[in-house]
């Protein structure tokens, strides 16, 4: 098994530990993992990430027979130019944004398309919004509180949206009462 470790790299930019562990009897093997900046690194966490990495440098080693070699015919190669493009503008109830790439022998081009979801996506994500928004309110269906007459029936508004005529294709939502 693998009885060597060396940290390779911590990069504070993006958070992440780079290691490489050695064995006398098996190959080098390289792995990362990515910390929370928010704690931050100290000598117990970095002790937890090293043995966290050696396990799954453990479970690779143990992979190893199965595994089927490959070689390449080279290692090395031209990279092509990438463009890429912004997100256009489009609505998650209704749309998606489809990628695809244009390539020629030098470049590669992203193009992002906005296509309609189908009726049963449309009704998928109407009912995931309408599901969050009714668990947003549901601290004032407690049986402790007196909910209010509006909020009752923005709450009954929410749980009828796909008893509207134009559902899934639009619908009207309702708007949250304040206090």
């Amino acid at each position: 098994m693998y009885n060597r470790y060396e940290i390779i790299r911590i990069d504070a930019v993006e958070n992440v530990i780079k290691v490489k562990f050695e064995s006398d009897t098996l190959p080098t093997y390289y792995d990362q993992q990515y910390y929370d900046p928010v704690i931050g690194l100290s000598e117990e966490i970095l002790a937890e990430i090293i043995f966290n990495l050696q396990m799954k440098a453990v479970k690779y080693a143990s992979k190893l027979e199965e595994a089927v070699e490959f070689t390449p015919e080279s290692m090395t190669g031209d990279l092509k130019e990438l463009t890429l493009v912004d997100l256009p503008e489009f609505n998650p109830l209704y749309q998606r944004v489809v990628e695809t790439w244009e390539e020629t022998e030098t470049t590669k081009t992203q193009v992002l398309t906005v296509t309609d979801l189908t009726d049963s996506d449309k009704a998928a994500f109407i009912r995931q919004k309408r599901n969050i928004l009714l668990a947003d309110t549901d601290i004032e269906a407690l049986g402790d509180r007196t909910m209010s007459t509006e909020m009752q029936d923005y709450r009954a508004a929410l749980r009828n949206i796909t008893d509207q005529e134009t559902f899934p294709q639009s619908v009207i939502w309702p708007i949250l009462p304040i206090g």
